[in-house]
């Protein structure tokens, strides 16, 4: 059933909803899940955020995360990669039953435009919001096409087997694993080989700063238009 959410005026912002654990998932081997049972009345789209906090006050200030998991799911999910800070630290050490608190939650504008086919340039970590668009798009059958490129330094793409069953049951989904810690980082030939029509796509990127600026610049010389092309930053913590 979850937690009755009562928004202030409609409003959500600075907000203490209720978070409870439900069970933590091993993505990969330095990639963690945590899925959360989805407070009754909380409503979001695909790609947006929420920041999450402790209950205690060393950790009381909220970190932010994209949704991993989809609206159409019945649970909300966030995946982090493994760190060695307090905050992280913490979330290793959270279990069935514990309480955390959505402090915020909204868009940046990293949302999917379902009136064109996609690209979704992911590296590591940056898959979450992916995530919550493809099973969108899976579970509604929305016929988008998505493209989806997912850099990663190793074989062990957090989420890689739940997307490879969505690519065989959902037909306009493909994708294009790069294991950057072998084949290299992703090229603009390497990028044109895999979409040689790219400039007819949306572009959605999703990663490191750094990875993002890096993406970005490259389809601007691939003459992608910049209004065509949305970016969410992922920063350590």
């Amino acid at each position: 059933m979850g937690n009755v959410l009562n928004l202030p005026n409609g409003s959500p912002n600075d907000l203490n909803i209720p978070l409870v654990v439900k069970e933590k998932k091993q993505e990969s081997q330095d990639c963690i899940s945590i899925v959360f049972e989805r407070p009754r009345g909380l409503h979001y789209e695909a790609g947006n955020w929420m920041d999450i906090r402790f209950i205690s006050e060393e950790l009381a200030i909220g970190k932010t995360f994209s949704f991993a998991s989809s609206p159409t799911e019945p649970d909300i999910m966030i995946a982090y990669k493994k760190g060695v800070s307090k905050f992280k630290k913490a979330l290793n050490s959270v279990k069935s039953g514990d309480t955390l608190y959505i402090t915020q939650y909204g868009s940046n504008g990293f949302l999917l435009n379902k009136n064109y086919s996609s690209v979704f340039i992911a590296g590591g970590i940056g898959i979450t919001p992916f995530r919550s668009m493809i099973k969108e798009a899976v579970d509604t059958n929305s016929k988008i096409p998505i493209m989806l490129v997912y850099l990663n330094h190793t074989q062990d793409f957090p989420f890689k087997q739940e997307l490879d069953d969505w690519q065989r049951k959902y037909q306009y989904l493909k994708i294009h694993y790069i294991v950057s810690g072998t084949e290299g980082r992703l090229t603009k030939d390497k990028l044109i080989h895999v979409i040689p029509d790219i400039m007819d796509y949306k572009s959605y990127i999703a990663g490191s700063p750094g990875m993002v600026i890096n993406m970005e610049e490259m389809l601007g010389r691939l003459n992608v238009r910049s209004e065509d092309i949305k970016i969410d930053s992922f920063d350590g913590y």
